[in-house]
């Protein structure tokens, strides 16, 4: 109604994966639901993990690499 953009996401924990699901189900599809790789553990996800975490984000494999941020701190 108000022609507001918004996007709704979480971070790729895996004891949140259910609900995870369960959001994407309920928004509607123009709704970008993104996933935040959780990078404190190397090697967290596996490779079929990372496939179904592309299936709600199509952007997640990108974000689970360290991108350089030019030698400062990213905060």
């Amino acid at each position: 109604e108000l022609d507001i953009s918004f996007s709704v996401g979480m971070v790729g924990l895996r004891e949140d994966f259910g609900e995870m699901e369960a959001l994407r189900r309920d928004l509607p599809e123009s709704v970008y639901f993104w996933v935040n790789a959780y990078k404190d553990e190397p090697d967290y996800y596996s490779t079929q993990e990372v496939d179904w975490l592309e299936s709600l984000d199509p952007e997640f494999r990108t974000n689970t690499v360290r991108h350089s941020s030019r030698g400062r701190s990213c905060r």
